[in-house]
């Protein structure tokens, strides 16, 4: 299934836009083209994927499978008593081939602080 494909049939959609709109969750700039739409859904994505989740559940479900992302492997968290600190950075880099391939690559950044 081309999920972008999806997405952007969703986007041109008057009357799916319209009930996405009327939600007033995305930024307006979102609804300048169809990748302006695609760049605030990724945004949101990663942003605010809970709420994003909760408000718009089948465009989270198209995005995660377009990107093909496993929550699993960013909510996983090792247990240590001495772990006074822990910061997460995640810089995802998203590219968008003519054949309407995405391609996103995340480097994830984690600082743990310890006691000793």
């Amino acid at each position: 299934q081309d999920e972008y494909a999806e997405i952007v049939a969703i986007y041109t959609s008057p009357e799916l836009i319209q009930q996405i709109n009327d939600k007033a969750y995305f930024r307006l700039y979102a609804y300048e083209n169809q990748f302006e739409f695609i760049s605030v859904l990724l945004e949101h994505f990663f942003e605010s994927p809970n709420d994003f989740k909760t408000i718009h559940p089948q465009l989270y479900a198209h995005v995660k499978r377009m990107i093909n992302f496993n929550e699993n492997y960013f909510t996983k968290k090792k247990k240590n008593p001495k772990l006074t600190s822990c910061f997460k950075i995640t810089i995802i880099i998203v590219f968008l081939t003519d054949n309407h391939q995405v391609s996103c690559f995340f480097f994830v950044l984690n600082l743990d602080i310890f006691k000793s």
